[in-house]
């Protein structure tokens, strides 16, 4: 008898402890993609939206900001020789989820950028005055 109840007793441990690894994977892995439009800029364009991939269960971040081009005739560099810049990411980057808003922040030379994103309206802003409209990114097929 106490052999069969030991032997149940490490089934059961084994099973929930695995149960608990299956679990745990599925929230690290849940990943939430925005799609963020650059607000009207005079100076600059897009190449393509802007992406962010929230993971609300690691409490992180990563932006992957579009390259942009110059909306002013003449300028150089960036994408293509058109002036703006390349694409680039940060992250993953530790992240506050509250109920109305996702706050972050990054280093940039001698300062801070702050970035937060408004979890009713999808709007994404930054501390250096840009903005973006988001949406929830969905498989298209």
């Amino acid at each position: 008898m106490n052999r069969f109840l030991h032997l149940t007793c490490a089934g059961a441990a084994l099973l929930t402890t695995g149960m608990l690894l299956t679990a745990s994977a599925a929230a690290l892995a849940d990943t939430t993609t925005l799609l963020c439009r650059m607000d009207t800029n005079p100076r600059e364009a897009e190449v393509e939206p802007t992406t962010i991939e929230l993971n609300e269960a690691q409490t992180s971040v990563v932006v992957n900001f579009a390259g942009t081009y110059s909306k002013i005739p003449g300028m150089t560099g960036g994408f293509q020789g058109r002036g703006g810049s390349d694409s680039f990411s940060i992250g993953p980057l530790q992240a506050t989820f509250s109920t109305d808003k996702i706050t972050f922040s990054w280093p940039a030379g001698s300062y801070t950028i702050g970035g937060v994103i408004n979890r009713l309206t999808g709007a994404f802003s930054t501390n250096q005055g840009r903005s973006w409209s988001c949406q929830v990114g969905k498989k298209q097929f």
